[in-house]
């Protein structure tokens, strides 16, 4: 029961339909029963009615299950969908550009992804199903469930799932997958996202980590567990067994996006930044920021390996008060490019305060507050002059409102604070004062 729970749960909160999960004890008229989970009931419109406000009678949703009937709804989206995909090939960029309007691109890619990386073997074609809005501009998105059957329960790491899914294996090939993968746009994406999520969410150190802690909080009950059913096999061997499955993986599921792809190689990326304070990076679909999953404590700098022959997005994103410059490696000022790797490489993004958000009357406005600061750009020591003496509390905050300096009081004329130990930017000052909070905009060189 573990590993549908996992793969699920590893995803949680990413674009896409999932079961939630719940670990519980179950007793029948008092009876220890042993472990369960509680799941969510994810085929049905009343899931999509809490999950996205869509009305499960008006305008409903069609919920079609393994091709062949509708859950819920009708076929009749669904068949107009088989219908143009078997006449017109995606490989021209009008009819691409058309089925995007009809299917949720990234989100059918992570779906391909999750289950082609987790070896989802008794799929595809079975134990898969899509959905759609009943309205006009309603697109098919999959749902993610039965994942009792990957991460070496019938393979071991090195199984080729991505090749089953374009070519068949134990069931057919995927009809929709191997349109769509007559589009090199699509074929693009989709590289670039399969090495998005093995940076990140793939990661081995990652996937265990989330399984020590589902195991951590079954462990508790196993020994009850084990005995009211008399199970007779080792359960650590299991989770052992699982847990070299996902250790072993990546370099497989490297091989088979190369070999099912006719890619020549892969190589790392390096991301980073000149100042945290000014600005991020986007490579891909990941925006690297202190929210990305990672194995290192730090933010930048990032390494990711990404693969050749697929031209890989970065984009150099400023914080307010801020703006790009260039990057540092190839001096380009454009803050989106595409480059092809062919070997390892490494992109800066520089950035600099933007002039343009600094007001021109920054004194003015201080003086009508009661307050006035210089200079204005400020250096080392900023200097905070009140025209009456009273005590006032302030601190220093960068325009999203962080603290960058804590809460000081003072009743001085003139009070001088130093901030030479502030990178450079735009901050604004908070003052306390008589019941009322005024903000002073300054700039640190």
């Amino acid at each position: 029961m573990l590993r549908d729970a996992f793969a699920h749960t590893l995803l949680a909160g990413k674009d896409m339909e999932m079961q939630d999960y719940k670990l519980c004890v179950l007793f029948i008229d008092g009876e220890y029963w042993g472990l369960h989970e509680i799941r969510e009931s994810i085929k049905n419109g009343y899931y999509f009615e809490q999950r996205y406000g869509i009305n499960h009678e008006n305008p409903g949703v069609d919920i079609i299950e393994t091709w062949s009937a509708a859950a819920e709804g009708d076929m009749t989206y669904y068949n107009a969908m088989i219908t143009f995909l078997q006449n017109n090939s995606l490989s021209d960029t009008a009819n691409y550009n058309f089925i995007k309007t009809w299917i949720d691109i990234p989100e059918a890619m992570l779906y391909f992804i999750a289950c082609t990386y987790m070896m989802k073997s008794d799929w595809p074609n079975q134990n898969e199903a899509c959905w759609r809005p009943r309205t006009p501009d309603g697109k098919w998105r999959w749902l993610q469930w039965d994942m009792d059957n990957s991460m070496g329960f019938s393979y071991y790491s090195d199984f080729d799932q991505l090749g089953a899914l374009i070519n068949g294996y134990w069931y057919p090939a995927h009809f929709i997958f191997d349109q769509l993968i007559t589009s090199q746009a699509f074929v693009h994406d989709f590289v670039n996202m399969y090495a998005d999520y093995m940076n990140t969410e793939f990661l081995p150190g990652v996937m265990i980590a989330h399984l020590d802690s589902m195991v951590g909080e079954m462990l508790p009950y196993m020994p009850e567990f084990v005995d009211r059913w008399q199970l007779n096999y080792d359960w650590q061997t299991q989770i052992d067994y699982l847990k070299w499955i996902l250790d072993t993986r990546p370099s497989y599921a490297q091989q088979y996006v190369r070999t099912n792809f006719g890619l020549t190689g892969q190589d790392t990326v390096t991301m980073n930044v000149n100042d945290t304070a000014m600005g991020n990076v986007k490579i891909s679909t990941l925006f690297l920021d202190e929210n990305t999953t990672r194995l290192t404590p730090q933010t930048y700098p990032w390494k990711g390996i990404y693969f050749h022959d697929v031209p890989v997005p970065i984009k150099a994103v400023a914080k307010q008060g801020y703006k790009f410059s260039h990057w540092l490696e190839t001096g380009d000022t454009i803050p989106e490019l595409k480059f092809y790797l062919t070997s390892d490489s490494q992109f800066t993004a520089v950035f600099e305060i933007d002039s343009s958000q600094i007001p021109d009357v920054v004194d003015v406005i201080a003086e009508e507050a009661g307050f006035r600061i210089f200079p204005n750009p400020v250096q080392d020591f900023l200097i905070i002059h009140q025209t009456k003496v009273n005590d006032y509390s302030f601190f220093i905050s960068d325009l999203l409102g962080k603290k960058v300096l804590e809460t000081k009081t003072s009743n001085e004329i003139n009070h001088v604070e130093v901030i030479s130990t502030l990178p450079p930017g735009i901050y604004l000052l908070n003052i306390l004062s008589d019941g009322k909070t005024k903000q002073l905009k300054f700039v640190k060189q």
